[in-house]
């Protein structure tokens, strides 16, 4: 984040959960005034995910509050916060986790297209009655169309035939039986930003992206949800691909950036 190595856990010390490396100093660094643990159980802290969107370190895990130096722990910040390196200072995330449960959680954080996912195991969020996932508008949390168990271990977004998002979820249910399932979602459409010429094609592919979404990271998945290729992008518009090593059949070309969101296009190999 910030060109800098974060790290996140249940240590106390140096600092508090998570840490910052000072590669000049040669020394960890604190961020902002790290995170409270519960004293009366040792066990329940950590942090379990960092993710950087829209120029914040999201982090989740199993806190009580985030705290910034001088003024104290930040309200609203029970298992989720983000984190500002220009400030060096906490902010809240819709209230956070708002279940109390002191294992409670915040496991996963992803960006799919302009929202933010968040998947932990929790019965409550941002004051709303939502277990296991929520989808973050910048305002509010939502439920997701299809419910989830009691807790998300970690989820992604594939598209599906039509170019939506399905975001595929390993799960917990109440009787503590592990599973996965697909929820689709009408609300992301993720193909709107690309443009990939000719579409089937016998190996050559041409891809264009409009101006104001700014990818930095491109993947080909096949159909199987294997990872083929995956490159950084510098700033351009657009890209030149090769299929030919690959046997016909479908694949997804997956774009995406800290700060302009995730676009995904299907190509067909012929």
């Amino acid at each position: 984040y910030k060109g800098d190595l974060y790290i996140g856990g249940a240590f106390l010390t140096p600092q508090r959960q998570v840490a910052r490396w000072d590669a000049v100093a040669g020394s960890w660094q604190p961020v902002a005034g790290g995170l409270n643990e519960y004293t009366t159980n040792p066990h329940a802290r950590g942090v379990y995910v960092f993710e950087e969107i829209n120029g914040l370190l999201y982090l989740g895990g199993r806190f009580p509050e985030a705290v910034n130096t001088g003024s104290g722990a930040v309200a609203g910040t029970h298992a989720l916060a983000a984190y500002d390196a220009t400030t060096d200072q906490f902010t809240d995330v819709g209230g956070g986790v708002t279940s109390t449960y002191q294992f409670h959680s915040i496991d996963a954080i992803k960006l799919i297209g302009t929202d933010i996912y968040l998947g932990g195991f929790f019965s409550a969020i941002g004051g709303q009655t939502i277990t296991g996932m929520a989808r973050y508008d910048g305002t509010i949390f939502h439920p997701l169309p299809a419910g989830v168990g009691l807790q998300t271990y970690d989820f992604d977004c594939f598209p599906n035939e039509d170019g939506y998002c399905e975001i595929v979820i390993g799960a917990e249910n109440y009787f503590g039986e592990l599973y996965c399932s697909a929820v689709s979602s009408q609300d992301i459409i993720l193909s709107h930003e690309l443009e990939v010429t000719p579409n089937p094609t016998n190996g050559a592919v041409n891809v264009r992206w409009s101006e104001n979404f700014r990818p930095e990271l491109l993947t080909i998945i096949d159909g199987q949800g294997r990872v083929l290729l995956r490159q950084k992008l510098s700033g351009q518009q657009s890209e030149q691909l090769t299929l030919e090593e690959y046997p016909a059949g479908m694949y997804f070309l997956r774009l995406e950036g800290a700060t302009s969101g995730v676009a995904i296009k299907r190509i067909i190999k012929q």
